[in-house]
């Protein structure tokens, strides 16, 4: 069962409106990477999660730049998406 329809059953249609993500997702999203690569369905399982989510974790501490949000903070920008 996903997560979103989990919440729905716990708390109703009011979390309609919010973003759920799992970690693993809220990495892909920040980092701007797709789960598999242009369709290719036979290169999911080389994924490493790790240097995803180490990736993330530096654009939130804004050790790296972020292309398109100007002059905002980097987290500020990104958790605000």
């Amino acid at each position: 069962m996903s997560l979103r329809r989990r919440l729905r059953d716990l708390v109703g249609n009011d979390m309609l409106a919010v973003t759920a993500l799992t970690f693993h997702g809220l990495a892909l999203r920040l980092t701007g990477r797709s789960l598999v690569p242009a369709g290719r369905l036979d290169l999911a399982d080389g994924i490493d999660f790790s240097r995803i989510i180490e990736d993330a974790i530096r654009l939130l501490k804004g050790e790296c730049d972020v292309v398109g949000f100007g002059d905002a903070d980097p987290r500020d920008a990104l958790v605000g998406r």
